[in-house]
């Protein structure tokens, strides 16, 4: 019995190899491409649905939407005096537009059938954004204005 005190007896290696058991198996994972005819990836994880909708279908509805926000916002800023309902009225819709595309967005990429094309509403609303931001620099920078 040892306790704390003594020190660990010494390993000078001679124990049982039996006791550990069989050595693992020496063969090498095969690496290399696959046979003929065999598929290179699996088949379908089962459960699984694939996307469906189209990105570029998405990024169009954003830009026309983002579009439509842009002609009614500057529409609503150049109405003559006289129209100011009409003026708050289109106003808002223009600042109701981007929200509804992100909820759109959102919506549709929730739903396994329509995941690629709210994908793509939503990369067009990040690009809108990065491109109207880019022209703000350039506006204030005065890299546009001559």
């Amino acid at each position: 019995m040892s306790d704390q005190n003594t020190p660990p007896e010494a390993f000078d290696g001679s124990s049982d190899p039996a006791s550990l058991g069989s050595p693992p198996p020496s063969s090498a994972p095969q690496f290399g491409p696959p046979p003929p005819g065999a598929s290179p990836v699996g088949p379908p994880l089962p459960g699984v649905r694939p996307s469906g909708g189209s990105i570029p279908l998405g990024i169009g509805i954003g830009a026309l939407g983002g579009l439509a926000s842009w002609g009614l916002g500057t529409l609503s800023g150049r109405m003559s005096p006289g129209w100011e309902l009409l003026t708050q009225l289109l106003g808002v819709i223009a600042g109701l537009i981007p929200i509804a595309l992100v909820i759109l967005g959102i919506v549709l990429s929730v739903m396994p059938a329509t995941r690629r094309t709210g994908a793509g509403v939503l990369l067009s609303f990040g690009i809108g954004i990065l491109i109207a931001g880019g022209v703000c620099v350039a506006l204030l920078a005065g890299v546009l204005v001559g």
